[in-house]
């Protein structure tokens, strides 16, 4: 994976196709980032928010998400159905 300099200001989005062009193409299947469905997770006070493409929302990815990120530590955790534009994914 590529190595991003979090502190540099530059946009999330512009991280993550610096990060996904880093990765090896037996992983992305030379698809571009927004090919597939996504999400994030936001963590601020002890509560965490996470966005995700409906696709995504299932007990499997949330037990994963929260092993990653630790949210079964946290006050407050929301799970929110995104299907905005933004996390709008061509893959069927």
């Amino acid at each position: 994976m590529t190595a991003v300099d979090l502190t540099q200001s530059r946009g999330i989005i512009s991280i993550t196709v610096l990060t996904w062009e880093g990765l090896p193409k037996n992983v992305t299947h030379g698809k571009e980032y927004n090919y597939y469905p996504q999400g994030r997770v936001e963590i601020k006070g002890g509560k965490a928010v996470i966005y995700l493409n409906p696709a995504l929302n299932s007990e499997e990815m949330l037990a994963e998400l929260t092993w990653l990120f630790g949210l079964d530590e946290l006050d407050f955790v929301r799970v929110k159905n995104d299907g905005s534009r933004h996390y709008r994914a061509y893959a069927p």
